[in-house]
């Protein structure tokens, strides 16, 4: 498309550490096409939908440990702001104190250094495993609910069983409980 169109002033893509290597979004080659054919990019969904702004409670604790004032939409958008081609991202505030801390630590930029950038590795890490237990989780508690249903056991047992790991999977991925615990139940 940038070889076909060289009018083209700049482009506009989604950039956050969590879908950098993605296959599905594409990230990481969509920004190096961009640069190869000298395109400025201005970057949405640096915070994911807000996702990275809330993450697993071991993710947050390496952030801290970064630096205790940085929240976690700070690594995310300072994260997209830090790659070269980029002119511009656009970080979706809903309220004030949002709007306060993107002015906290854009007024005066400053790029992810070398150890920022292997935490944001580990975050990574920890936000995609946590994905994949909670798909696991649900996964099982499917199987069970249609285990139960084949076996013809109580429906209302089994829509319990559901909702109840529903309901600690996203206790999990806040960061409230440990997901093994609560497979022993089974």
């Amino acid at each position: 498309m940038l070889k076909k169109h060289p009018e083209i002033d700049f482009v506009q893509l989604q950039i956050n550490y969590l879908d950098w290597d993605s296959k599905n979004v594409q990230s990481r080659e969509c920004y190096e096409l961009c640069v190869k054919y000298g395109k400025p990019v201005v970057v949405m969904e640096p915070i994911k939908g807000g996702s990275l702004a809330q993450v697993p409670d071991e993710a947050s604790q390496l952030m801290k440990a970064m630096d205790n004032n940085a929240s976690a939409a700070s690594y995310a958008v300072r994260y997209a702001a830090s790659l070269d081609n980029v002119f511009m991202v656009l970080s979706g505030m809903s309220n004030q104190e949002q709007l306060e801390d993107n002015i906290g630590y854009m007024k005066e930029f400053k790029a992810l250094n070398k150890d920022e950038y292997s935490m944001i590795d580990k975050v990574t890490e920890i936000i995609k495993n946590t994905i994949a237990n909670i798909f696991l989780f649900n996964f099982f508690t499917l199987l069970i609910l249609l285990t139960s249903i084949q076996k013809r056991t109580s429906i209302t047992c089994s829509l319990t069983i559901f909702y109840n790991t529903y309901l600690l999977s996203i206790y999990h991925n806040m960061g409230k409980t440990n997901l093994h615990t609560h497979m022993d139940i089974f």
